[in-house]
């Protein structure tokens, strides 16, 4: 169960209380996946973005991966996160799809 301070109604709360205060709009929240939180901000804020952080969704992939093989998908990955451009990181990360079934057949 969420705990309740995480609940769509407190984050409801929260994010009134921010445009009572003067807040007219939030354009963009990268978030942990807190429970509650995208759907109360986009009840206060319509138009508002909401992304899970990239971290977090990293931290939460690599859990999965065999030990023996961790250093080399870290390594494919930050290829693709540290790309220099849309156009890089889209050709590393193609790299990096082939390398990931490399490892899952091992």
């Amino acid at each position: 169960m969420a705990n309740e301070t995480e609940s769509k109604h407190n984050w409801m709360q929260m994010f009134d209380e921010l445009k009572t205060r003067g807040v007219e709009d939030i354009l963009f929240i990268s978030m942990d996946g807190v429970s509650g939180l995208e759907e109360g901000a986009k009840s206060i804020f319509k138009n508002v973005v909401v992304q899970r952080c990239i971290v977090h969704l990293i931290r939460n992939s690599i859990k999965y991966i065999p030990t023996k093989s961790y250093r080399e998908y870290t390594a494919q990955l930050k290829k693709v996160y540290g790309a220099p451009s849309l156009k890089a990181a889209e050709a590393e990360f193609e790299k990096f799809k082939q390398a990931g079934q490399n490892i899952q057949e091992q």
